[in-house]
């Protein structure tokens, strides 16, 4: 076959045509990739290399793009085709795996400081206390990222009771954040409300609600309210907090923050995304208002028989997969560094 200019112009990848190692013929595909093609002169080096190869088709890197190429020989001459693919993002199993991966580092790592600090004084002891509070602020962005980019999370839908499950929290966290002077409290008329939900992920949530009005209420107080009203539970949560006034609403409930990145101590903005989330799951709502008092005044509502979500169901759940307390967890950013001095154990 007779290699003309011609021919090689009717291809639509890059086709260039080396004889005795030099260029010969190339078409203007081959010029935009090698701008130094110039014919009689020697082939570049990266063409040389596959000119050189003993393989007839093969792939390789060239300045970072990705090649595809195939050689054919014919006539005395070398014919190489090369089409440039397009670079491949990570994949959502590689950003998965890699979520996965970082949060058991984490902790490892957390596991791993305990048979240290019990070598350690007291005095010593403390300095490892911030070392924890950062490991458990980067457990919790990393488990927020994975629930927001995970397309089916885990859920485990039953019958719970959701007054039982308040309780639970505000004893638990009342200890957590007395140290931080703020009361909470919480009220409802009746000792138990049935609900169809998933405990872990509406823990979550709670946590996550609570976390946000202790920020802004250091020294004041959170109050939790659950009714029943036709056929849901209204939880609402006021706060002593004070917030921006000429701050939209929409803005925090989308979780944006005043500037495109968080200053150093604040959160991502992902907290109100996964709460929101949770909600849906359930067919819940959630709606923000300004309080009479300065602060944000929060109101969730769920359905007490909303038991025809069109959801697949795994378990256990992914928030369950390491050993670290969820309540240290979704309050991390908000706890000072002792909260986090003792063995890191599940509660």
């Amino acid at each position: 076959m007779m290699i003309t200019q011609a021919l090689l112009d009717a291809i639509s990848n890059a086709a260039i045509a080396i004889e005795d190692n030099n260029v010969h013929l190339f078409n203007q595909r081959a010029l935009h990739y090698f701008p130094d093609l110039t014919s009689g002169y020697p082939a570049p080096n990266v063409l040389q290399v596959i000119a050189d190869s003993d393989g007839d088709t093969g792939t390789m890197t060239i300045g970072g793009a990705f090649f595809t190429f195939s050689r054919v020989c014919t006539d005395g001459s070398l014919l190489l085709f090369l089409n440039s693919e397009p670079s491949e993002p990570i994949q959502d199993w590689q950003l998965g795996g890699i979520i996965s991966t970082i949060r058991s580092q984490i902790s490892e790592g957390l596991i791993s400081l305990e048979p240290l600090s019990l070598k350690l004084d007291d005095a010593t002891a403390v300095h490892l206390e911030p070392l924890r509070k950062m490991l458990y602020r980067m457990n919790r962005l990393v488990s927020n990222m994975n629930f927001l980019h995970d397309d089916t999370p885990a859920v485990n839908l039953i019958t719970m009771d959701f007054v039982g499950l308040c309780h639970e929290i505000c004893r638990d966290l009342s200890v957590l954040i007395s140290d931080m002077n703020i009361q909470l409290s919480f009220n409802c008329e009746n000792s138990s409300l049935l609900i169809y939900g998933d405990p872990i992920l509406l823990k979550r949530m709670l946590l996550g609600l609570i976390s946000n009005s202790a920020r802004s209420s250091i020294g004041g107080f959170i109050h939790l309210t659950l009714s029943v009203r036709r056929q849901s539970v209204t939880l609402v949560f006021t706060d002593s907090g004070l917030i921006d006034p000429h701050r939209p609403l929409s803005s925090i409930l989308a979780g944006k923050g005043r500037e495109p990145f968080p200053d150093i101590g604040e959160g991502a903005g992902l907290g109100l995304p996964v709460i929101r989330r949770i909600l849906s799951i359930h067919g819940g709502t959630i709606l923000l208002q300004r309080s009479e008092l300065g602060g944000l005044q929060t109101t969730i509502s769920l359905p007490i028989n909303h038991n025809t979500l069109s959801l697949s169901l795994f378990a256990p759940d992914i928030n369950q997969d390491t050993e670290l307390s969820p309540l240290l967890t979704e309050l991390s950013d908000i706890l000072p560094s002792h909260a986090f001095n003792r063995n890191d154990l599940q509660e």
